[in-house]
């Protein structure tokens, strides 16, 4: 499901109003998307605008609708006409290959290959990765990962899963039933790495005794389980402000060159990529 933040026109007091749209809410495993939420939402407030949330399914039905911070799906990038809309719109979490649109995102392959580092520096070799098979963010992260392992002269095995846990805690069952099982996981998002943690307490190992994790998003949660999981941290509060202030910067100039910013992620070492024994 996409998920977008929508700039209104000026409401009778005046004042453009954001809303925030999509399922940014009541979904434990969108946790990104509810910390991405909450960052434009204050971005907002302090360009005195009114925040709020309701389905991204009334975008195209709201007449009031002057710009959008949009954190789309895969599909959603592939078909997006921006020019079409009638409206400026922001990637947030992703973005098209062609520059057509502003966006925010992530360098993924920097961040994927930053976890390889982490973990060849630990002591670890045997290294595979579960990657998400339905979005650019998976498949970027993928290619951080393989480049880090093919520097370091070492196979990459990977698998892609659909987005849930049930499908990531499956694939990497069976990974860890094989005659080698890998010594330690990239895992490319939070669903997944719930999947990962699932896996490995149904087999009955435990991290990084028997096998090490990292990741990517530092959701609550992460830092709860053990001495915590190793992972990518993104910079939420910047990606709201940025996003923000590019759309306003398209409403004074809609002529403007569109432009991407790409932002660093920072690596949390935790328990879970100890040094292997």
């Amino acid at each position: 499901m996409s998920s977008v933040a929508e700039l209104a026109r000026p409401n009778r007091f005046n004042r453009p109003t954001l809303r925030l749209s999509g399922q940014f809410l009541d979904d434990f495993a969108d946790g990104l998307l509810q910390h991405l939420a909450q960052a434009i939402e204050l971005a907002a407030a302090a360009s005195k605008l009114i925040a709020g949330r309701h389905p991204a399914s009334r975008l195209m039905q709201e007449e009031r609708v002057t710009g959008v911070i949009f954190a789309p799906t895969r599909q959603t990038v592939a078909s997006l006409d921006p020019a079409a809309l009638g409206f400026p719109v922001v990637m947030i979490d992703r973005a098209g290959r062609d520059v057509t649109t502003d966006a925010v995102v992530l360098d993924n392959r920097r961040a994927a290959a930053t976890l390889v580092e982490h973990l060849l520096a630990q002591g670890y070799r045997d290294i595979a990765g579960v990657f998400g098979n339905t979005s650019s963010t998976g498949m970027e992260r993928h290619a951080g990962f393989a480049e880090a392992m093919q520097q370091a002269g070492l196979p990459a095995p990977a698998q892609f899963v659909a987005p849930s846990v049930e499908a990531a805690e499956q694939a990497v069952l069976a990974m860890l039933a094989a005659p080698q099982r890998p010594r330690a996981l990239v895992v490319s998002n939070g669903v997944l790495m719930l999947g990962a943690v699932r896996a490995l307490k149904s087999a009955g190992l435990h991290w990084p005794q028997d096998v090490a994790l990292a990741g990517f998003d530092n959701d609550v949660w992460t830092e709860l389980l053990g001495d915590g999981l190793t992972v990518i941290e993104q910079p939420v509060g910047d990606i709201g402000r940025a996003a923000m202030a590019m759309l306003l910067e398209r409403l004074d100039d809609a002529e403007r060159s569109p432009r991407i910013v790409v932002l660093q992620g920072k690596l949390l070492a935790r328990g879970s990529s100890a040094p292997a024994c």
